[in-house]
């Protein structure tokens, strides 16, 4: 994992890159900027929980004492990979035994080791911290270009808008399945606000990005209290993967009210 240096400079690269591609207007680099800034979220909220683990779980020994010592807090330990593995597995080895049992090499890594450890947990606590601000502005910025997108192909009507007519004309949902129900909402743009089909393709990508268009598939009740089973069906003489539910799927387009864009 990176130094505290490296940190720094990372988060400075990414901020100085969110801020130039929206300026640049390119909503596709932010997207994936976005998605990837997510993602590593999701590892590192992954590394805290398991460094969690093992220091609150230590916490509870009466046979080690320990403290998180200012040179711990001060020097760069960051736990992952097979070094946290081997870890883990040295300290639930540990955990099973009785107190009183330690051999001095163990009583002394245990005193070692924990500060660094809770160090570590400490540090990439923060880093989350820095992580989701930067995720948030990350998420204004693109709500801004989908904003101006939407502005762009609805001839100047905001998203709220836009949400606010499907709303009025369709309700909450629009029982139909996929294909056909992405038909009719789009013909319905194309033909409300004259624009052309690459228009109201590109406009209900959009309205499906920000939260507003969504597609659920409803299960029957008897079918929730059955176990699929796996198996090939035909379709246009092609064999196609089938969950085997033995009965027809009912799918609907949602128009959602209450949304977060751009999350």
């Amino acid at each position: 994992m990176k130094s505290l240096k490296e940190i720094a400079e990372w988060f400075h690269y990414h901020d100085k890159h969110i801020i130039d591609r929206h300026l640049k207007k390119d909503r596709r680099s932010l997207k994936k900027t976005l998605f990837e800034l997510e993602e590593e979220r999701r590892e590192f909220r992954g590394l805290l929980h398991r460094l969690e683990h093992i220091v609150e779980e230590e916490e509870t020994e009466k046979d080690t004492e320990w403290k998180l010592t200012r040179e711990a807090l001060k020097a760069d330990f960051f736990f992952h990979g097979e070094e946290l593995v081997e870890i883990e597995k040295r300290f639930a080895e540990f955990r099973t035994k009785k107190p009183g049992q330690f051999s001095s090499e163990e009583r002394e890594f245990l005193v070692n080791k924990l500060p660094e450890i809770a160090a570590g947990k400490r540090r990439l606590d923060n880093r989350l911290r820095k992580l989701d601000e930067i995720i948030t502005k990350t998420k204004i910025l693109l709500n801004d270009l989908n904003e101006d997108l939407c502005r762009e192909l609805s001839r100047g009507q905001a998203l709220s808008a836009v949400r606010q007519l499907l709303l009025d004309h369709f309700g909450h949902e629009l029982k139909e399945d996929h294909g056909p129900g992405r038909r009719t909402i789009r013909r319905f743009l194309q033909e409300h606000y004259n624009i052309d089909r690459s228009a109201s393709r590109t406009l209900f990508s959009l309205l499906e990005d920000v939260g507003t268009l969504r597609y659920r598939l409803d299960l029957p009740e008897e079918i929730k209290r059955t176990v699929p089973g796996i198996y090939s069906w035909q379709e246009d003489n092609v064999p196609q993967p089938y969950i085997g539910l033995g009965a027809k799927l009912y799918g609907v387009w949602e128009i959602r009210e209450n949304f977060k864009n751009g999350s």
